[in-house]
């Protein structure tokens, strides 16, 4: 499966299926993503730390 991450502003990033409106999303137990509608909200923007040589 192909996935889109695309920029939501301020170093954060929205990560979706092609073409479609699900957008990976948290809930309330931690670990857990699921494809939910966009909806522009705080669980469903996400970051990036570089983890390799600087």
């Amino acid at each position: 499966m192909a996935w889109y991450i695309t920029s939501a502003g301020n170093s954060l990033f929205h990560i979706s299926i092609p073409n479609n409106d699900l957008i990976w999303t948290t809930d309330d137990h931690p670990g857990t993503v699921h494809l939910k509608p966009a909806q522009g909200t705080a669980n469903q923007k996400w970051t990036f730390d570089w983890v390799g040589d600087r």
